[in-house]
């Protein structure tokens, strides 16, 4: 299982993330060329190599001609005198119309700019020629910010505006962010506790607490721990990434790392280098367990006990859980607290749907809470053959094991099917093929090559 671990160790923005990510390998040149299907001109993008306290790594810049769109475009780098933010500090928080929290321009300005809503934003992006998985993903942490601005304002996401230079900047982070993501290729994503600053910003309306009304509304039921830095180190749209990649916060796992990437910023700090660190790699693999010419991959589990729900609802569930993309659905009865009779359910899924299923299993169960974890997988590789019966063809599966034929199982609905149009028992249907599959070089024992089917 492949693993990307964010060390928020100062922080994170949607710059610093690009950063470390293009730090591990993300071609540059990829994210350029398919940053121009936005069909938006007057920016570029660039990564440079840089470093912070004798830790090296890679800055992401967005450059956007202030003639194109107006004098408060975002600077690769800040004018002598300005304050000491990377692109995403120094004009995140004016990203929304009407923000209480930004710091550095004044809100004026904006009058005369064009604004852009959520519904413009998902135009644009839809209509651009990324992947459909990064276009949902951008738009999803889109909405998070939207839906936290809406919160601090009382008015619905839908309702909130974005600047026009805050929203193309943001647009371009959050959509490169997600296709770098998807280039990793990764099946987990975990970080550290994110580290927050402290202090106040001076904003239109007067001081406002770091960190920011949006960030903490983004990082609601995330852990967060606070430095006593006196700068905004986490963004709203790197609040957003964690918020809608990140499955667990805590120290990295037992990994065997591959690669490390650092995502730098603009601001130097006194004591600890202004980066994000980034490690990829796969999740560590004892070396008692034995993989050696056996496929193997890592599953969730998904495990919960009710002793109040009703039995007619439990069978429905199976078939809901398997439709959303469950690997596997079983139920064994539990004696629980108090002497009640109850029912274990055990889900086995895809790690990147785990959240998901655990919040169906939550919405279709009386359940309070759900046991997670992850379990390595050996398995036989696995092939489909059609065997030939007197009643008429049958898939069957083939389980092999170093080039040799462990087990054949038929197809259960095919054979249910056969044995119902023909009047037979499914003891027969399935007796016959197997005797066919035997016939056919398809028996425990025997040798196994493509040319068997």
């Amino acid at each position: 299982m492949r693993i990307l671990f964010l060390d928020c160790f100062s922080g994170i923005s949607g710059d610093m993330l690009l950063g470390a990510l293009i730090d591990l390998g993300v071609p540059i040149e990829l994210l350029q060329e398919e940053i121009g299907s936005l069909g938006l001109g007057g920016f570029t993008i660039e990564a440079i190599p840089d470093s912070k306290k004798h830790l090296h790594g890679t800055r992401f810049f967005v450059h956007i001609d202030p003639e194109t769109h107006g004098p408060h475009a975002s600077p690769g780098t800040p004018p002598a005198g300005s304050l000491e933010h990377e692109h995403e500090h120094a004009h995140e928080h004016e990203h929304v119309h009407d923000h209480s929290h930004g710091h550095v321009h004044d809100h004026d300005h904006a009058h005369g700019h064009v604004h852009r809503t959520l519904a413009d934003i998902q135009v644009l992006i839809e209509g651009s020629g990324f992947s459909r998985w990064t276009q949902q993903r951008a738009l999803s942490v889109f909405h998070r910010i939207a839906v936290a601005e809406g919160r601090i304002h009382n008015k619905p996401p839908e309702q909130v505006t974005f600047h026009e230079v805050g929203a193309l900047d943001s647009i371009v982070d959050i959509l490169l962010g997600c296709r770098a993501i998807e280039w990793l290729g990764v099946d987990r994503i975990l970080a550290s506790v994110p580290v927050a600053g402290q202090g106040f910003v001076e904003c239109q309306h007067g001081e406002y607490p770091v960190p920011s009304t949006a960030t903490l509304e983004i990082l609601k039921g995330i852990p967060l721990r606070q430095s006593d830095h006196p700068f905004e180190l986490i963004t709203p749209t790197g609040a957003g990434f964690l918020a809608e990649f990140v499955e667990e916060f805590g120290p990295f796992p037992a990994m065997t790392i591959e690669k490390i990437g650092y995502g730098i910023g603009l601001r130097s700090h006194h004591r600890r280098p202004n980066a994000l660190r980034a490690l990829l790699g796969s999740v560590y693999a004892p070396s008692s367990v034995s993989v050696d010419d056996c496929e193997h991959d890592w599953v969730s589990v998904l495990e919960t006990q009710v002793d109040d729900q009703s039995p007619e609802l439990l069978g429905p569930l199976f078939e809901t859980l398997l439709q959303a993309g469950a690997l596997d659905v079983t139920l064994a009865p539990v004696q629980m607290k108090k002497q009640r009779s109850g029912q274990q359910i055990t889900v086995l899924a895809p790690p990147e749907l785990q959240n998901d299923l655990a919040r169906l299993l939550l919405k279709e169960t009386t359940a309070f809470g759900i046991r997670l974890s992850s379990a390595r997988r050996l398995k036989l590789t696995r092939f489909s053959a059609n065997v030939t019966t007197r009643y008429g063809e049958i898939p069957v599966k083939v389980g092999v094991w170093r080039d040799r034929i462990e087990t054949v199982s038929p197809e259960f609905e095919p054979c249910r099917l056969l044995a119902g149009g023909e009047g037979v028992s499914l003891k027969a249907i399935y007796q016959s093929a197997l005797a066919a599959a035997e016939q056919q070089g398809l028996a425990p024992g025997l040798p196994w090559t493509t040319s068997t089917t």
